[in-house]
């Protein structure tokens, strides 16, 4: 029994949450798998962000999963706030996200990164194979179609 009671909150909390304040502002890390499980502990960040009264920035680098759930805390903390929040160097679920819950007027998205993430990478590459799978031209079919003597030259 322990280690079934020891297994279940790990499958809650494949992601972190992590307010950092410091001068003029405050930021919210969120790292791996954010979702519903995770909503205890982001509405406490939140509550502590209110608290604070300072921009925030929402640090979403490391994050390989987001549901909806988690939008709607954000735009709580963005609607409830007089303090501007930022979303930093998001990938593109958390930039699909927040297009789809409108709300890249009350966020500002801002990419610092110089370079991909390994995550960035992995998803360009599964996008990119589903592409290819369905594409029908030369250049992507396994046996590119070659030049007859009938076709001009």
């Amino acid at each position: 029994m322990d280690d079934l009671h020891a297994a279940e909150p790990a499958k809650h909390r494949s992601g972190t949450v992590t307010v950092l304040a410091a001068g003029a502002g405050a930021r919210l890390v969120l790292t791996g798998e954010i979702d519903l499980g995770m909503n205890t502990e982001l509405r406490a960040a939140v509550a502590e962000l209110d608290k604070l009264e300072m921009p925030v920035e929402v640090h979403t680098r490391d994050v390989t999963y987001m549901d909806s759930s988690v939008m709607a805390i954000i735009a709580r903390l963005a609607h409830g706030s007089d303090a501007s929040v930022t979303l930093v160097d998001p990938p593109p679920l958390v930039r699909f996200l927040v297009l789809v819950a409108e709300l890249d007027d009350v966020v500002q998205l801002v990419t610092r990164l110089t370079e991909p993430s390994e995550s960035l990478d992995q998803l360009d590459s599964r996008v990119l194979q589903r592409w290819h799978d369905s594409c029908q031209c030369s250049a992507c079919r396994a046996e590119p179609m070659q030049a007859s003597a009938a076709d001009p030259a």
